[in-house]
């Protein structure tokens, strides 16, 4: 019986804490998905297809992406190939990137091997060990780009800026190529409609037959081989995973209630002590519970001095450090339960059942983690908190003998 309590309280926690938002969180993802809103997905792996009408946000290990998305794609993974349509903004970050996507806004990408063989619409941004822009490439804005090797197979409409040891031509490009590089290279075939304007050791090699209409501006300097991204001002991977603060409020919220819902399983009696205490020291639980916090750590280290004065002391100074930071972990959820009694408890015997002490305390966890959208005030919270489950823990263990509560219902077993 106390386990079924335990675990409908903790599925309880989940439900109420949980953020509502089309987000999934898991190890292996493979969805075909038909929906008109956004999608945000945390996994391992993680394999999309079909059509996301908003902006699709997705963080994981290897991610296939293969669906028509009406707004922007933000990725960040080890191995990232996209696929289909992107009605918005692409921005990948990862190890190796495959884009063959058919791009309508600007793209971003960052990774050790970048790949691209899809039209993008807009501008092109893209840092990496190697960036390869295929036959299929074209950019309809300008194209920015820095590596140790860059390969243009595709087309652009506006300039290119490039930056990379060595830098291959055998596309072509409506506009000027500006290069940093040890070698350029144009093939026979390829078309550049501008100026290349070089600056490097090496004059660029222009073979039989390419075109270069606005002729060559050689600037001959050394080459610094290596990633200098100061002027590299396009890249913008804004992951916006959403959302972050709710996220990490539940965690701490369903940590904290758990850690509570054992304690209070495993000693009831002890957890009516300490509320009772704390109904009838309002004001001095807060303030010892505010000076054994602020004293703590000499706390610990005299104990730790003084366990160490003995063979078997020694022994119990690992027990020591655990207590100490079992009881101040501990004192937050205290505390909200202490809150939640005095707020919510109107029984007359003076004591809440199992059920409704649960219920109260998760009640004030929730609205204590709430109060985080505000970080001043949310911390003011948790300090409050933690001095008054402190203070009346510290008053139960001295002197709760002498005053026993009311007896309370304890979960049968």
């Amino acid at each position: 019986m106390l386990m079924k309590q335990i675990i409908l309280a903790a599925g309880l926690a989940v439900a109420l804490v949980s953020p509502v938002s089309a987000q999934v969180i898991g190890g292996d993802i493979n969805m075909n998905v038909d929906r008109d809103d956004d999608l945000r997905v945390f996994a391992g792996d993680i394999d999309i297809t079909g059509r996301i009408g908003g902006s699709l946000r997705a963080v994981g290990g290897d991610i296939n992406i293969d669906a028509a998305v009406g707004e922007d794609v933000h990725l960040g993974g080890g191995s990232v190939r996209m696929s289909g349509t992107v009605g918005g903004d692409l921005k990948i970050a990862g190890g190796e990137l495959d884009v063959d996507a058919a791009v309508n806004g600007d793209a971003d990408l960052a990774g050790g091997f970048v790949h691209v063989n899809g039209p993008i619409g807009g501008s092109l941004h893209a840092a990496a060990g190697v960036v390869e822009l295929d036959t299929e490439f074209t950019a309809g804005n300008d194209v920015e780009a820095v590596g140790e090797q860059i390969i243009l197979r595709g087309s652009i409409a506006g300039s290119a800026d490039m930056t990379a040891d060595e830098i291959t031509i055998e596309g072509r490009i409506d506009g000027d190529l500006e290069t940093y590089a040890r070698y350029v290279r144009v093939t026979p075939g390829a078309v550049i409609t501008g100026q290349i304007i070089h600056r490097g050791p090496n004059e660029p090699d222009v073979g039989e037959g390419a075109i270069v209409t606005g002729g060559i501006d050689f600037t001959r300097e050394s080459y610094v081989d290596e990633f200098d991204f100061d002027g590299f001002e396009g890249l913008d991977l804004d992951f916006d995973f959403v959302p972050a603060g709710p996220v990490i409020g539940a965690f701490f919220v369903g940590f904290y209630f758990l850690f509570f819902l054992l304690a209070a399983a495993l000693m009831p009696n002890g957890v009516a002590r300490m509320v009772t205490e704390f109904r009838q020291r309002p004001v001095v639980s807060p303030l010892i519970g505010f000076v054994t916090w602020a004293f703590w750590p000499i706390i610990l280290a005299v104990g730790i001095i003084l366990l160490a004065l003995t063979i078997v002391g020694v022994l119990l100074v690992p027990f020591w450090i655990l207590a100490v930071f079992m009881i101040l972990s501990l004192s937050y959820p205290f505390g909200a339960a202490a809150i939640g009694d005095l707020v919510f408890n109107r029984r007359r015997d003076g004591q809440l059942r199992f059920g409704m002490r649960i219920l109260t305390t998760l009640g004030v966890l929730i609205a204590a983690a709430a109060l985080w959208v505000v970080p001043p005030i949310g911390l003011v919270g948790w300090f409050v908190l933690t001095w008054i489950g402190l203070g009346a823990w510290l008053f139960a263990l001295g002197g709760g003998r002498d005053r026993q509560p009311a007896a309370i219902e304890s979960p049968a077993v």
